[in-house]
Parts: structure tokens; C-alpha cells; sequence
């Protein structure tokens, strides 16, 4: 009897098994081929998800085949596991809706097959070349169980798996991550070879088909969050904006994945008019760059200059900063196509010089990166997450930045115990109420959100591996709650390919006080979540969300779920109770039929924070200009001291800004010996760079930043605290 294969796409046994299929299903296996056993063979799946809790693939008696590709690499949709016994080639695509479209290893080629002749065919001639998923992979294997049988038909099917599998091929020896066993999760014992599995074996050792692999990492995961927390929020959709808003579409390059915004004309600082950023666009399939400059009011071309990356090249991260200390903001891109980090540096006229740095970091598969003073020496540094090695390469900059001489490049895990796989984003803001910055990465292959605590030399510690959802793909820093430093934002993109499909989910991780975080709330209203940003949208002083939702198309659901903006309001304790949906407008989307991220933005001269949204269906940017009714000021008491003075001013900005410890005597920033707003001015002058020269109380005064000469922002023609308060909106 011949080996019996069964496709993920075709065959329709019923998961979990009826009581008459899970019978039959046994007596094929023990009692077929006249007591010698059927081979039995599924087809892994092609959700890219984990397939131990599969009644049908996990089956100790069945063969589990996963798929990879021409290149010898995990086909991206293959689910894996420790069930999964060997691998098959077979094609590789992604949905442009998913992440993997930025994580995709370039392999495409599929399987030639002779095809069912006349119209009821799956081609218009008798055969295919295109045959993929793990459906080609499995009969792949089910031919060579039968040619292995044709040889030798008194092989037992456990002797004809033990065959394929001991002949396999170990592919991908550093990204499979085969065990001491000789198992991989991604591809089992390896590739099949029919030629190996055909040979008659010499005496080997017995393997063991299925090790103990364990996902418990040597610390205690701190806390337990389950998928779906106990604290959930149900924000009331209005129906009057609380903001108004204007959005206007500019035309970049294909496949837009990632945006930035910052001024590209003109020195970080001192031009007066940082408001009116401009903006940049990573465009993975035509291996650009689109720049669209500002023309100063807030609007901007129909199309984007574009920047060449390289045949290849595949950008999938752009970031402004000033990376050569001119004070001018260069270009940092990601190219995930050939895993190389490019820097175009400002030619301090109208752009960028075209041909950008290759810089020389030992990285792998990145797909994003991390700009900020990791070690204290107000010089911008790089963190970059590898998605194979599951590892952040640390750059610290030299005297001329991270393109000079002096570069220092290390690697940190981005987790423990086996937890912490495929970082696709990473973020860094501060955490357990020290100077240092702390870093965050959202893990996509297994759900996670790794914690790293900074200690301020260029060095992390992993602090706490959170279990977040499913497919993990962005994180945020902010202080939802106003209470004990800054919360964590995550986004779930969830798995609604799968039956039953996994919804995406936005979880709030609130801090408590030493960078570890355990109460969590959940946000509704998510469809295909992809990006979240949080920023003041209502001018209220509390930290709001902007949700991109990328939708979900057919034919995961009927009809298809188009992309949205959503805006949730923060009341200031981290409850969200009204939130803003800007979906369909005039019969198109506010923000196009596919968004897959987004940044905060200051577009305009208001006092509101404006939002760019990239979408991969339109080939374009959505540029959201925000808009809100001013709210009067509030004047407290901060320090307790029965008096509304300057000291509330410092109370405020430190207990509610970035809570570093700091002192009176190092307070007179502004070099006019009286301690007055004029120093609160000078340090909301720097909040948004690295400040660690104030708090070295051996700086010469000289390198202190001096109060701004426009102190008086309210124009009432005095320097007090109105006008500090105004800075602080």
C-alpha cells in the first residue's frame, strides 16, 4: 500500500478528530501494508505558527513535513515545532499584509508538476511550475517513503521514517538551530534526500524522534500575562471628533513598510522652525527611499524624490538623526534584501548625497533599528535586532559618530532560555527611573517582549521576557498612568489566517517603578493591528494612542476589513474611554486600504501632534494634520509648599518627565546665578536629546545651554511661569 499523504489545503479530516476518522487514521498506521504500517504524511501548514498543540501533525505515528525554499531556508508560512519530522522543498511568497514581508528570506521558486488535463485543470496547460506551500512539500516526502518502500517492502513505517530522517540534510545550520539530537524546529531532521534515504544504512545509533525542548527561560517570567488580560478597556467610539484633522495622499515608491519624520533642510537646531518636519519612506519592493519635503506649511509634494538603496536592497527601516555630530540630519536605512546598515548624509542643501555609507556592522537579518545615547557621551548610538541570531548589535558611536573612527560594536541577547525569537522592531526610552536608556523588542516567532535595563556603559541586561499574543511585531514607551515611569504599548498582529483564526490585540503594560511591568489592559477595536503611537493628540497633557490597523482581506474574512486610523483619548490614568475611527471617506480610506505603519509628526505651526501613515496597497503616504480646541492651563502646587512658584515648575517637570534624580544645586541651568523659569526653559530646550552634560556636576558652565532667547512664549512681554507652562503643552 502506498504511503498516504494528506494536504493542509485539500483534504478536509476534521481537527480535532471525530471519534470514526481518528480509528481509521489508526489502523492505517498500525495495521496497513499487512501489519507493517502505512506512512502516514501531513503537510505542516502554512500559518507560520507552532504546530505541537496539532491533534493531526503532532501524532506520534504521522510524518510532519515542513517546507523551505530554493535558497535552502524556512519557506516564511511554514509552520514548525518539535512535531515537525522532516522538511521538503518548496516555494516561497508572502501576503503583503503580514510582517513577513519584511522578514521574507528571498527564495521563490516553486514545484513542477504535470497538472489535470482539460478545463477542470489548475492551468490553462497540462502542468505547473508553481506548485507551493507545504502541500508540494508533503508529497515530496510521501514519494520518497515509497521509493524507500519499492526497495525494501518489508521496512516497518517506523523504519521507513527512521530512513528519510536519518539521510536528511542539516540546511540552514545556523538559522534551523538544531538541538544536540540533530532536530530542528524549523526543519525536523532536515531536508529529505531520496538518493541517502534509498542507500542501505549502516548500523547507527538510535535517535531519538522527539527531544525535550524547553521554552522555560532560567529566570521566572515576571508576570504570567495571559493572552488576553483581565483589565479590559472598552473605549466609546465618538461621534464628533474630538480632533479635527486633514489628510492629503503623496505617491512614493512600492510597497511602503516604514516612515520617518524630521527636518532634512536646514541644522537640527537653531532654525527656528523644527515644526514643520519632512518626511522619509522605506520602499522594500523598489529598493528606494522617498523623501517629501515640507514647504513649510505643513503640505507637501503629490510625489517623493526618490533615493536609490541598490539592487536588492529591500529597505525596510528609515530613521532621521544627526549620526555625523554636524547638527545636520542624515539618513539611517535598514536594508533587509542584503543585510547591510546604509548611511546617506545630509549635504546640509536640499537632501541627501546620493550615495550612501555602507557601514561595516556584523549583523544578520536585521529589520530595524534603534537612534540614542546608549552610553552616556551625548553621541547617537545604534541598536540593531537580528532576526537569525535573535541578538541586538550594540554601536556606539566615535568622536565623529557612527561613520568615524573609534565605532565600538558588541551583541546582547535579546533573551533567555530560548525565549526572545525573531526581534522585527525595537524601541528604547527609560525605564526603571535611572539616566539610562533601556531597550524593548517585540518578538514575532514566539510572542514575546523582551525587557533589556541599560546600565549606561553601552551594556543590557535582559529584565523580563513578557508572553504578549501572537506574532508580536511593534512596542512603545510612554507613561500611560502617570504613575511609577513609563508603561509599554505592544501590538499583536494575531494570526487570522489560522482556523480558528487568533484576533490581534493592543496591550498596555503598566510599569511598576523598576522597569518590570505586571497589570496589563487591553484596547478594542483592533482589526490586524500593525503600528501604534503614542503621543498627546487632544492637548490634554495625557499620553493618547494612534492605532494603525492594517485590516483583513479576503479570504480570511467575507467581506474584507479595510485599514483604519484609530485615536483612543487617554482620561490620564491609563483608561481609555473614548476613541476616534477615521476609516471610510467619500468611498476610499482615510489612511488607504492597507497601512503598515506610521510615526508621530510635527507637519505644521500648531500646537498639535500630527500623524504619517504608510500604506503598502496604495504606494502611498497619508499625511494626517491634527488639529484641537486649546485647553486652559493649570496651575498646581507640585512640591507642597502652600505656594504656586518655580519650584512647582521643577517639581513638575521632574515628576512627570523623565523622574531622573536631580537636585537643587544643579538646577541653575541658564548661567544667571537665580534659579527661576529661565532654567526650566533652558532644560525643556534639550528635553528631546540626551542631557547626561547637565547632570555632570563637573561641566564648565560654559556647556550649558543657555536660556532660549524667545523665553516669552505666551507674548505678554514677561519671562514667568505662564510661559513656562506653555512650553510644556
Amino acid at each position: 500500500m502506498e504511503p498516504l499523504y494528506c494536504s493542509d489545503l485539500d483534504d478536509k479530516i476534521e481537527n480535532p478528530l471525530s471519534p470514526t476518522i481518528r480509528d481509521g487514521l489508526e489502523r492505517l498506521i498500525k495495521e496497513g501494508r499487512q501489519g507493517l504500517g502505512c506512512v502516514v504524511v501531513f503537510a505542516a501548514g502554512n500559518s507560520r505558527a507552532n504546530v505541537d498543540g496539532d491533534e493531526l501533525n503532532a501524532h506520534p505515528g504521522v510524518v510532519c513535513v515542513a517546507a523551505s525554499n530554493n535558497l535552502a531556508k524556512r519557506s516564511h508560512y511554514s509552520n514548525y515545532g518539535s512535531k515537525v519530522d522532516v522538511s521538503a522543498p518548496s516555494n516561497d511568497f508572502f501576503p503583503t499584509w503580514t510582517c513577513a514581508s519584511r522578514i521574507w528570506t528571498g527564495g521563490t521558486l516553486g514545484i513542477s508538476t504535470t497538472d489535470i488535463a482539460g478545463a477542470s485543470g489548475y492551468s490553462t496547460s497540462d502542468y505547473t511550475n508553481d506548485f507551493g506551500g507545504t502541500s508540494s512539500a508533503a508529497p515530496a516526502v510521501a514519494g520518497v517513503a515509497a521509493l524507500v518502500i519499492a526497495k525494501n517492502p518489508n521496512l516497518t513505517r517506523q523504519a521507513v521514517q527512521k530512513r528519510m530522517e536519518g539521510s536528511a540534510d542539516k540546511i540552514d545550520s545556523k538559522g534551523g538551530q538544531y538541538n544536540v539530537s540533530g532536530h530542528s524546529l524549523y526543519y525536523g531532521y532536515g531536508k529529505v534526500n531520496a538518493a541517502k534515504a534509498m542507500l542501505d544504512p549502516t548500523p547507527t545509533p538510535t535517535i531519538t524522534r522527539t527531544p525535550t525542548i524547553t521554552r522555560t527561560p532560567t529566570i521566572t517570567l515576571s508576570p504570567t500575562i495571559t493572552q488576553t488580560p483581565t483589565n479590559t478597556a472598552t473605549p466609546t467610539p465618538t461621534n464628533t471628533p474630538r480632533v479635527s484633522r486633514q489628510v492629503a495622499a503623496s505617491n512614493v515608491g512600492q510597497n511602503p513598510v516604514f516612515a520617518d519624520t524630521g527636518r532634512v533642510t536646514g541644522p537640527v537646531k537653531g532654525n527656528g522652525d523644527e515644526s514643520f518636519e519632512d518626511i522619509v519612506v522605506a520602499n522594500k519592493a523598489s529598493d528606494s527611499i522617498s523623501v517629501l519635503l515640507n514647504n513649510k506649511s505643513g503640505q507637501f509634494p503629490s510625489t517623493g524624490t526618490l533615493l536609490s538603496t541598490g539592487t536588492g536592497s529591500k529597505p525596510s527601516f528609515v530613521e532621521l538623526e544627526d549620526l555625523d555630530n554636524d547638527l545636520y540630519k542624515d539618513l539611517l536605512v535598514v536594508a533587509s534584501g542584503n543585510e547591510k546598515i546604509l548611511l546617506f548624509i545630509n549635504n546640509k542643501a536640499s537632501g541627501f548625497n546620493p550615495n550612501p555609507i555602507e557601514l561595516p556592522y556584523p549583523v544578520d537579518s536585521p529589520l530595524s533599528a534603534f537612534v540614542g545615547d546608549l552610553n552616556g557621551d551625548s553621541r547617537f548610538d545604534l541598536a540593531i535586532p537580528n532576526t537569525e541570531t535573535d541578538q541586538i548589535t550594540i554601536v556606539l558611536a566615535g568622536p565623529n559618530g557612527v561613520a568615524g573612527p573609534g565605532v565600538v560594536t558588541t551583541q546582547v541577547p535579546c533573551g533567555i532560555g530560548g525565549l526572545g525569537q525573531l526581534p522585527t522592531y525595537i524601541t528604547g526610552g527609560h525605564l526603571n527611573g535611572d539616566i539610562n536608556l533601556d531597550l524593548v523588542t517585540p518578538n514575532w516567532e514566539d510572542g514575546t517582549v523582551s525587557v533589556l535595563l541599560g546600565n549606561g556603559d553601552g551594556t543590557f541586561n535582559v529584565n523580563q521576557v513578557i508572553k504578549s499574543g501572537v506574532n508580536t511585531r511593534w512596542a512603545a514607551i510612554a507613561d500611560f498612568d502617570g504613575q511609577s515611569g513609563n508603561d509599554l504599548l505592544v501590538v499583536n498582529q494575531g494570526a487570522p489566517q489560522q482556523f480558528p483564526p487568533i484576533s490581534g490585540s493592543l496591550i498596555i503594560y503598566f510599569n511598576d517603578g523598576n522597569g518590570g511591568f505586571g497589570s496589563a489592559r487591553s484596547l478594542v477595536g483592533v482589526n490586524g493591528p500593525m503600528a501604534a503611537i503614542p503621543t498627546d493628540f487632544d492637548g490634554d497633557g495625557d499620553m493618547d494612542i494612534a492605532l494603525i490597523n492594517g485590516g483583513i482581506p479576503v479570504p480570511f474574512v467575507n467581506p474584507a476589513i479595510p485599514g483604519n486610523l484609530t485615536i483612543y483619548y487617554n482620561d490620564g490614568t491609563g483608561v481609555f474611554p473614548f476613541r476616534d475611527i477615521f476609516a471610510s471617506e467619500g468611498g476610499s480610506t482615510t489612511v488607504g486600504e492597507r497601512p503598515v505603519s506610521g510615526c508621530r509628526a510635527r507637519l505644521d505651526n500648531t500646537l498639535a501632534n500630527d500623524v504619517v501613515v504608510a500604506s503598502q496597497s496604495n504606494n502611498q503616504v497619508f499625511i494626517v494634520n491634527i488639529d484641537f480646541i486649546p485647553k486652559s492651563r493649570v496651575y498646581a502646587d507640585f512640591n507642597m509648599d502652600q505656594a504656586n512658584n518655580s519650584l512647582d515648575l521643577f517639581s513638575y517637570a521632574l515628576v512627570f518627565g523623565m523622574r531622573d534624580p536631580r537636585t537643587r544645586a544643579i538646577a541653575e541651568l541658564s548661567g544667571d546665578d537665580c534659579l527661576d523659569e529661565r532654567d526650566l526653559l533652558t532644560f525643556l530646550s534639550v528635553r528631546n536629546n540626551p542631557i547626561p552634560a547637565i547632570l555632570k556636576s563637573a561641566e564648565p558652565l560654559s556647556e550649558i545651554p543657555s536660556s532660549p532667547g524667545s523665553g516669552d512664549r505666551n507674548g505678554d512681554g514677561v519671562v514667568n511661569a505662564a510661559d513656562v507652562l506653555m512650553d510644556l503643552e
